[in-house]
């Protein structure tokens, strides 16, 4: 019988439910036996739920004594006398007074508790009216700090003594494996063992339940059937990598609009993209290393592949998951690497990025090498209109944005040793040379921006697209040279960017030190380029004796931090000259003028140099 027709914890739900009976009594705990991830904890608080059974709950997770389990009892039994206010309360009481605190709780002016010295003091017998009535749940058995043979006994006292009814939940395969007496003990506890099965379809209309998004809800409700066919074929067993797969995407649909949502095809492809590949990596077969090759087709992967080469991961995944496609053509590559593994998010380049896949694109705004590019995807005449077109905007040097441009110069190689661009390929390549000179010559060409991570593109590959002949000598050496007239052109834009800085500097001191050191900010642009070769030092002296004197020190910290870990002899060597005028300059600024403020600019600048210069 397949789980669609029936819960395959049904069984194991039935006899909870006479176990909990106050009518039948018992003098033995169950066990509840199952993987991690596969809903013990959902399975037995949603039947606990069900038949309005009162119980406590103890996760013992990390405890390491039982102290730590009579506290987490207490709380769920006096929460008012737990929380943070009426222990420290207890504290008090017990250090002013070494007696119990007297606690009007209701303001009638009768003592209705007390908070004693011994607090917490755990009698569960004032929680449970009748014992045959009592259930107590310890779940992570074998996440316990303590031996799992003293947990064991620690219930036993309970179960045996008391009378109480007891539910465990643990994955035996990992107590095994460290608690040797475990079964000689298990075997005096334990009555009745029941192994949990992932109950998929009721967990995930559970998940799905948990969705904020009102649309993203009801499209997840609307194709579950195709959801639950994706976690079957992942075979992980494991219920949560469905529930975090579920918030990946909800973290990216919830920027869809209209439009996006309408096109219920392009959204089910990315639907299942997500899940199959957040799945994946979550379960550890999937990372940053090995993510960025899917950037490559499946096409350019098997032409590249050598005879006898076993499969990659990715071909792998590909095979595993053959119902979803991975040519990411809904949302490119590498935003789903930054959400899915790096944990980025931005809304409106989410948004932007989905306007710009030919799913969602107006007819005919596909760009021309994407075109190009699909070539075994489009008509024949659809190709060759494309092709004129990218052909057009590269002699007119319209692709400035460099991952594009790779694109270009890789696809017009490949297209040359194909006889569709009838040149030969020596040709082609210096004419893609010339191009890129050209780009620079004119300013159009891009800077390199480290805290933007679509300028780190990789080689392999962009905008979702492997990029054709990455591998080959002379797109490798077309490559470098983009490099370096990009570095060049940035390092030609330092002297109006040192001009800025030292305009930040007078403005906003704080600014000007996240700009020259490393820092959790987005602002530390310099921290590691030696920017400050480019200041004018008369220039620099004179913003900064006109600061205040407490903004003068935030200066001097900037410069001190800057060069404490040794960057002056390395990546920064050449400030060094620039350092030593400096220091020169603030002497004889110091000896020419009098006052408290000349002197203190002297201390800070000695106190900055020494050992640096």
């Amino acid at each position: 019988m397949t789980e669609s027709t029936q819960d395959p914890n049904r069984n194991t739900a039935e006899y909870i439910k006479y176990y909990c009976d106050k009518t039948n009594r018992h003098d033995y705990a169950i066990l509840l036996n199952g993987t991690w991830g596969s809903g013990k904890t959902y399975f037995i608080k949603k039947t606990l739920r069900e038949i309005n059974q009162k119980h406590l709950y103890v996760s013992l997770y990390g405890i390491t004594s039982t102290e730590q389990i009579d506290d987490a009892f207490f709380r769920q039994m006096h929460p008012v006398l737990s929380s943070k206010g009426m222990r420290f309360a207890a504290a008090v009481g017990k250090g002013l007074f070494k007696t119990a605190l007297k606690i009007d709780f209701d303001g009638d002016g009768k003592e209705d508790g007390s908070v004693s010295s011994s607090l917490p003091d755990v009698d569960l017998r004032d929680y449970f009216s009748d014992p045959d009535e009592s259930l107590i749940v310890f779940d992570d058995l074998e996440r316990c700090s303590m031996s799992v043979s003293d947990v064991l006994g620690y219930i036993n006292s309970f179960v045996e003594h008391d009378g109480f009814k007891s539910i465990i939940i643990a994955n035996e395969s990992e107590i095994f494996k460290k608690d040797e007496l475990y079964k000689s003990v298990k075997e005096k506890l334990i009555g009745k063992t029941f192994q949990i099965h992932p109950s998929t379809k009721n967990a995930l209309a559970y998940f799905i339940g948990q969705v904020r998004d009102d649309k993203t809800r009801d499209f997840l409700i609307k194709n579950s059937k195709f959801i639950i066919s994706i976690y079957e074929i992942s075979k992980t067993l494991n219920l949560r990598t469905l529930k975090q797969s579920l918030w990946d995407f909800e973290r990216v649909s919830k920027n869809f609009t209209k439009k996006h949502w309408n096109n219920e095809g392009a959204t089910l492809r990315l639907l299942g993209q997500i899940l199959a590949l957040s799945i994946e990596i979550r379960a550890g077969r999937l990372n940053s290393e090995n993510f960025g090759a899917m950037s490559v087709s499946s096409l350019v992967r098997h032409m590249r592949k050598e005879k006898g080469e076993s499969d990659s991961i990715i071909d792998q995944i590909e095979k595993k998951y053959s119902n979803i496609s991975f040519d990411f053509d809904v949302l490119n590559q590498k935003i789903l690497e930054e959400i899915l593994i790096n944990g980025w998010h931005e809304g409106r380049d989410i948004a932007s990025a989905l306007d710009t896949s030919p799913h969602y694109a107006s007819p005919g705004a596909e760009a021309s090498w994407r075109t190009v590019w699909h070539s075994f995807e489009r008509t024949e005449s659809e190709f060759y209109q494309a092709l004129d077109k990218m052909e057009s905007q590269f002699k007119n040097r319209e692709f400035q944005i460099s991952g594009e441009v790779l694109h270009v110069i890789g696809i017009r190689l490949w297209l040359s040793s194909a006889k569709i661009i009838k040149k030969k390929r020596e040709t082609v390549f210096r004419e893609n040379k010339l191009y890129i000179d050209d780009l620079f010559k004119t300013g159009k060409i891009e800077k390199m921006d480290r805290n933007s991570f679509a300028d780190e593109f990789r080689i392999q590959g962009y905008g979702g697209l492997g990029i054709h002949e990455n591998e080959t000598t002379d797109f490798r050496e077309l490559y470098v040279h983009l490099r370096e007239m990009r570095q060049k052109a940035t390092e030609a834009n330092y002297p109006q960017l040192a001009a800025s800085l030292l305009s930040e500097m007078k403005d906003d001191q704080q600014l000007f030190y996240r700009r020259l050191n490393l820092t959790n900010s987005e602002d530390n642009s310099f921290y590691d380029i030696p920017i400050l070769v480019h200041v004018d030092i008369g220039h620099f002296v004179d913003a900064l004796t006109k600061l205040h004197p407490s903004q003068q020190r935030i200066v001097f910290m900037a410069l001190k931090a800057r060069y404490e870990h040794g960057r002056l002899g390395r990546e920064l060597s050449t400030e060094r000259p620039w350092l030593e005028r400096l220091r020169k300059k603030l002497i004889t600024y110091s000896k020419k003028k009098r006052g408290i403020i000349p002197t203190a600019v002297e201390a800070d600048s000695r106190g900055l140099f020494s050992g640096q210069v």
